[in-house]
């Protein structure tokens, strides 16, 4: 009768602790990390509102981008570029001079479109009279950036 009794408990303990075995453990045993992407690069930080109708893989590289001017980083911004007639760097550069100070502010983006290959979005920074122009064009899947010589140069 006690064998009998002590089986029933044994396999009620088990079917209560068996769906607890089947939970993610987390990033550091399973191996997968759930961090949003905007939380990683940095992206989720900027004071950024929008308006038109931004595209997920336009609005994050107009992300990327905001965040690169307000690092000052121009190496990542030209990581973004997709020119092969003039020299990416040289042009990001450029932008960072003149853009960089601004970025430290907040920013209205604006999405023009909706057109699934090219998108030009009107950046406006809090405190600037000059809007920063900014055009996407579509590379495979994703969007990357066009970088045109800045205003005045």
């Amino acid at each position: 009768m006690h064998r009998r009794r002590h089986r029933v408990i044994a396999l009620l303990l088990l079917a209560a602790l068996l769906p607890l075995t089947a939970c993610d453990t987390g990033p550091a045993v399973s191996g997968r990390d759930r961090t949003p992407g905007w939380v990683e690069d940095g992206t989720g930080e900027l004071a950024l509102k929008v308006t038109g109708q931004p595209m997920p893989g336009t609005l994050r590289t107009t992300q990327l981008v905001l965040r690169h001017l307000r690092d000052r980083d121009a190496d990542a911004l030209a990581a973004l570029a997709l020119n092969d007639d003039r020299e990416p760097y040289a042009v990001a550069q450029r932008w960072v001079e003149q853009w960089g100070e601004a970025a430290q502010k907040p920013a209205l983006a604006d999405f023009e479109g909706p057109d699934l290959t090219r998108v030009t979005v009107t950046v406006r920074f809090e405190g600037t009279a000059d809007p920063f122009e900014l055009v996407l064009d579509r590379a495979d899947d994703e969007f990357g950036v066009v970088l045109p010589q800045p205003a005045g140069q």
